[in-house]
């Protein structure tokens, strides 16, 4: 039972930090892609 919570938790914490990590990168995509439309 013990074991079942943890690698729920843990789970739960890596698939949080993947969607962390993707929104970073995507939100740093998109500021590089604007940069060069206003440089344009």
């Amino acid at each position: 039972m013990c074991n079942y919570f943890f690698s729920k938790l843990f789970l739960s914490f890596t698939s949080l930090m993947h969607y962390e990590l993707s929104v970073a990168i995507t939100t740093i995509l998109f500021g590089v892609y604007k940069n060069n439309i206003q440089k344009k």
